[in-house]
């Protein structure tokens, strides 16, 4: 009885150590993680709250959503990637100059024939009291010209500053037995008969007119079309007489040729510069 006293008494003394040893329970690896849908029930299950999705981008959280260099899909090189070129913009194009304005020289050709020379930044070379334009060989001698074919007929004006600044044609109506000359002559208006506006060869004829020229872009060639009194439009050609040197608007070619047995037909062809 006494020993079995002192058995209880010894297993109540230690008795407390023994339940104080604690038990480790290893967690199973299959229990899921819990869930939290949104802020409110991270709060709830006494989490705080996640930073806003836009702000977890921008600062990598998240997940690894920072560009690395490279750019693009391929990620450059860290990532293995190919560089990418980068991107060029387009030169701007020059501004285009308007296929209605010209410039250059004037080319004469025999009709029929090959290139007998330019028609001369100089008066003939026959009489200095004869104002018409003559022929030259060469080009720098050669008259320079502008022109703007928007409007049809057009001007022919002279590049360098003269009294008389459009290329013209000194006369009256003309008919087979007369002609034109070609001179220097201030500006007349659109289909109007010879007028009175002063020309450098007032001595042949004081009438003149210069808004008669034509330009067929294809064969880069001139022609000039008269008009007489009363509007009426006559077919003229352009011959040139050497005995005289000069240029003369016809409308009857064998006619004049009759008179000036030399002359011959010729055609006015742009040599641009």
């Amino acid at each position: 009885m006494h020993s079995k006293g002192i058995f209880v008494a010894l297993f109540l003394a230690f008795a407390p150590f023994s339940f104080a040893v604690p038990t480790f329970v290893k967690r199973s690896s299959n229990v899921p993680t819990p869930s939290y849908p949104n802020n409110a029930a991270r709060m709830a299950a006494g989490l705080g709250p996640l930073a806003p999705a836009g702000l977890r981008r921008r600062t990598n959280g998240g997940g690894n959503n920072r560009q690395q260099p490279g750019g693009g899909k391929d990620q450059g090189k860290h990532n293995g990637g190919k560089h990418k070129n980068p991107t060029t913009l387009p030169k701007p194009s020059p501004v285009p100059v308007p296929d209605d304005k010209g410039k250059g020289r004037l080319k004469c050709n025999k009709k029929g024939g090959g290139f007998v020379g330019y028609v001369s930044g100089d008066f003939s070379s026959k009489d200095k009291n004869k104002r018409g334009f003559g022929l030259c060989n060469t080009k720098p001698k050669a008259l320079e010209v502008d022109f703007d074919t928007s409007v049809t007929p057009f001007n022919i004006k002279f590049h360098n500053t003269r009294e008389f600044p459009t290329l013209g044609w000194s006369g009256n109506n003309l008919n087979s037995g007369n002609s034109a000359v070609l001179t220097g002559t201030r500006n007349t208006n659109i289909n109007n008969a010879p007028s009175n506006v002063g020309n450098a060869f007032s001595g042949f004829s004081a009438n003149s007119e210069s808004q008669v020229w034509h330009y067929t872009k294809n064969s880069k060639r001139f022609e000039a079309k008269w008009v007489n009194t009363g509007g009426i439009k006559v077919e003229t050609k352009v011959c040139y007489n050497p005995k005289d040197d000069m240029f003369h608007l016809v409308t009857d070619v064998n006619a004049f040729k009759r008179r000036n047995p030399s002359a011959y037909e010729v055609e006015f062809e742009l040599d641009e510069d």
